[in-house]
């Protein structure tokens, strides 16, 4: 049996509610679909991004200058929404300006394309989570 507080110790997986919408390409789409299944399987609560949410996820678009800015005014919105919510940012925007997406005071985490594990884990445990920018260079 662990103590509390100890290296061993784990927090028990709560269920939480969880927001996606997505900006850009059917690629994008594809993803959304895939990270919202893969959250519903670890026993997440799927909800409208209007609904008031535990996390709400941005899949961002980077393709205009346009589609930067509705990806921040997004992330605005989920902060409106519920304060205490984590906004994490994925997607193409996130991957493309890691840095500059990090400084927004609304965004929680910043994750890259190809980490969906990260993902999954900060929805479920973001206690456990030490490092607000998970990126992989994809070059």
């Amino acid at each position: 049996m662990a103590i509390k507080g100890s290296p061993t110790a784990v927090s028990p997986h709560v269920s939480r509610r969880f927001a996606i919408t997505t900006l850009g390409c059917k690629v994008n789409q594809y993803d959304a679909t895939t990270i919202q299944e893969r959250l519903s399987a670890a026993g997440h609560q799927w909800l409208s991004f209007k609904e008031h949410a535990d996390v709400y996820i941005i899949n961002s678009c980077t393709v205009t200058n346009q589609a930067d800015r509705e990806s921040r005014q997004l992330a605005r919105r989920a902060k409106r929404l519920n304060p205490d919510a984590n906004v994490i940012m994925t997607g193409c925007y996130a991957q493309v300006s890691p840095a500059a997406v990090s400084r927004l005071p609304e965004v929680d985490y910043v994750i890259g394309l190809n980490r969906l594990e990260d993902l999954v884990s900060v929805v479920s445990n973001p206690e456990q989570q030490a490092a607000r920018v998970l990126i992989d260079n994809l070059r």
